[in-house]
């Protein structure tokens, strides 16, 4: 075969491949989630551990608080929204839903919502990115009742 013909076939083949783009990136990160991560965060540390479900469309994270809180989070891909949510449950009785309106291969934000125990709420933005193979970090910007901006934030480092 020619080369010019190699090249017509080489670009058929990439011009009429379907988008990858909306799929990949929240499974990139399904994928750079797995496994066993430490974690400190404005108010506590603990350990993480992410896991695959639904087939490899979803992951499962299992956290444990220092003070003995556990917690569950599933993250999923909303097709209709296209966004990437994040929803959690403690067994302290607070919970958590952070949608990522925008994600890439390395970040992502959103808006978040949290739900204490005692059913008090706050709605914050929420911004996540890699700080390498083995880390990644999260801060929280949102208004306290006198208009101040209350920043949290979280650092995960990758175990073993």
């Amino acid at each position: 075969m020619s080369r010019i013909a190699v090249a017509c076939l080489a670009f058929t083949i990439v011009a009429t491949a379907p988008p990858a783009f909306a799929q990949e990136l929240h499974q990139a990160w399904w994928k750079y989630l797995q496994g066993e991560w430490s974690y400190e965060n404005s108010e506590s540390s603990g350990t993480v551990a992410y896991r695959y479900a639904a087939k490899k469309n979803a992951v499962v994270a299992r956290f444990e608080d220092k003070d003995g809180t556990v917690s569950i989070e599933l993250l999923g891909r909303d097709a209709a929204s296209k966004t990437v949510t994040a929803t959690g449950f403690g067994s302290d009785s607070g919970s958590w839903r952070i949608e990522f309106t925008e994600l890439t291969a390395d970040a992502g934000e959103g808006s978040m919502r949290t739900v204490s125990g005692n059913g008090s709420s706050v709605e914050a933005q929420f911004e996540i990115k890699q700080t390498g193979p083995n880390g990644f970090e999260w801060t929280s910007n949102r208004k306290d009742g006198g208009g101040d901006t209350v920043k949290r934030w979280g650092k995960f480092k990758r175990k073993g």
